[in-house]
């Protein structure tokens, strides 16, 4: 007899298409996720499947068949809310519903996207958020397919990899986003177009139809236990046990290996055994696998902690746990190595290394609360002001080391290096995109302001960037003028002046540090 662990859709199905087999269900009724729920009159499918599609025939067929006359079809017909407006689904076959200049980007960046894919340009991508550039362009990944897909997978695109998307991102051919963004009628993820559901009693009714064909099931049975004896598989619950001959498993794999690691213990380990000496053809298979799922830390260090375990007779949890320890603590570093270098900081200096004695005056509580990061969340903003050589651009350069250590995204820049390059890309027509590096990360840094004029198309650009972090991003600035000064700064220009610096201090605080230069100090010193 076969048995078959979980009692979900998938258990049921296989079950119902053979004569000899058994389901061991934990819940007292079988369904999994499938399983509908019914308050006051109102059904709900409270655990994800809602609709049917396939691209499938026979699947959708199989879904017909259980669900018979009470079976409801229906077309696509969703909607994005964006700025307002409610944009056809999939987004990038909706982009004339888009505001003029959304679409436009939106277009340009999926054909540079295009064009830069076709003459092989720039590195492949290595994670889901490249991908996403790499595939749709800057315009769309922003607009909708990066923060919608964070929100629903809860994590950072940039540490998911991208060996899933294929047939779950949509992959529109260039002809239909173009047609899209003129306001012609094109269709995505034509699978899912057209769709049925139960007209009545939830996605449950799956399970109802499969249920009279299964041979046997046995619910309430918790499995806590999977073991190999005299050729045949034993099953255990914690209280009774039940003999296979063959096993299969549909539960999902973290439960499937919580059993085994209750199950098993690293004992007596033969040493001709060790990982680290034999079965080479294994090895190699392994270590492919655990790089291709990017799992690069275990791959080099899986032999030498199972040889360990196996001096130390270690159970299997904590071989686990040690290997997938050292898995996140690399992965961690990775993401840490990738935000210090998107930051584009210069050579690392530390708060420790800051002579808080040698100014003057200078407000040493509030510069260590600033290196808490609270302030970041908040999106509120600080400037330093203080004479060349007081040490601001180093305190700026310990933040932003420290904020990338708190897992925010961060860009330092000189003051007049940003303008520059603003400045560059208005002329060149490509000032939006420029415009983002400097105003979709969570911290901003400064540092130099008011060491070089600024003409006024220059104070423009900075009065933008401000302007789009207002309340929505967090800057520090480092400057040696006062704000009655900063007028002098941007082309005397007092209304610009002031506008800028309502919008820093509005949820913002100045920094005053007095002191002599710390480096003419040492000069003289010498």
């Amino acid at each position: 007899m076969l048995g078959i662990l979980g009692g979900g859709l998938s258990g049921l199905v296989l079950a119902s298409r053979l004569r000899d087999a058994e389901v061991l269900e934990a819940e007292p009724t079988p369904g999994g996720l499938c399983r509908s729920l019914t308050v006051e009159g109102f059904t709900f499918d409270p655990h994800g499947s809602h609709i049917l599609y396939s691209k499938d025939a026979n699947a959708l067929a199989f879904y017909e068949d259980l669900l018979r006359d009470n079976v409801c079809r229906r077309r696509r017909n969703t909607k994005v809310f964006y700025k307002g407006r409610y944009v056809k689904y999939p987004f990038e076959n909706g982009l004339a519903d888009l505001p003029p200049e959304d679409n436009l980007a939106c277009l340009l960046g999926f054909i540079e996207a295009y064009v830069a894919r076709k003459a092989a340009l720039g590195a492949k991508p290595t994670n889901f958020r490249e991908w996403m550039y790499h595939r749709f362009g800057a315009g769309i990944t922003e607009a909708y397919l990066l923060p919608y897909n964070e929100k629903i997978w809860k994590t950072s695109a940039q540490d998911m990899g991208i060996e899933w998307v294929d047939g779950r991102v949509p992959d529109p051919p260039l002809e239909d986003v173009i047609k899209s963004s003129l306001g012609f009628s094109t269709e995505g993820y034509t699978h899912q177009l057209n769709f049925v559901y139960p007209r009545v009693g939830g996605v449950e009714c799956l399970i109802r139809g499969v249920l009279p064909r299964v041979p046997r099931i046995r619910p309430g049975f918790r499995v806590t236990s999977v073991r190999r004896h005299g050729g045949r598989w034993i099953v255990g619950d914690g209280s009774e046990e039940q003999e296979y001959e063959d096993l299969v498993s549909t539960i999902p794999i973290p439960g499937l290996t919580t059993v085994f690691v209750m199950t098993m213990k690293i004992k007596n380990y033969p040493r001709r055994n060790r990982m680290s000496n034999h079965q080479p053809r294994l090895h190699e298979m392994l270590v492919r696998d655990l790089r291709e799922l990017k799992l690069h830390q275990i791959a080099e260090t899986y032999r030498e902690v199972l040889d360990e375990a196996a001096r130390q007779n270690t159970s299997m949890l904590q071989v686990l746990a040690t290997l997938i320890a050292s898995e996140v603590t690399a992965s961690r570093q990775r993401a840490l190595d990738r935000r210090i270098q998107q930051a584009k900081l210069p050579p690392r200096k530390t708060l420790e290394d800051y002579k808080f004695t040698f100014p003057k005056r200078i407000p040493k509580p509030k510069i260590l609360r600033l290196f808490d990061c609270e302030f970041v969340a908040q999106h509120q903003c600080a400037v330093l002001i203080g004479k060349t050589g007081t040490g601001k651009s180093h305190i700026l350069n310990a933040l932003g080391y420290t904020a990338c250590e708190k897992e925010i995204s961060v860009r330092w820049t000189r003051a007049i290096d940003m303008i520059n390059v603003l400045t560059t890309a208005q002329i060149n027509g490509t000032l939006e995109k420029r415009l983002r590096e400097y105003t979709r990360c969570d911290l901003l840094l400064l540092d130099e302001l008011g060491y070089l004029p600024i003409d006024k198309r220059g104070a423009d650009l900075m009065f933008q960037v401000v302007a789009a972090r207002y309340e929505c991003g967090s800057m520090v600035i480092t400057t040696n003028r006062v704000f009655r000064e900063w007028g002098k700064i941007f082309d005397v220009d007092n209304t610009l002046a002031t506008a800028i610096i309502d919008r820093l201090m509005h949820h913002g605080e100045a920094l005053l540090i007095d002191g002599e230069s710390y480096r003419t100090r040492d000069q003289e010193e010498e």
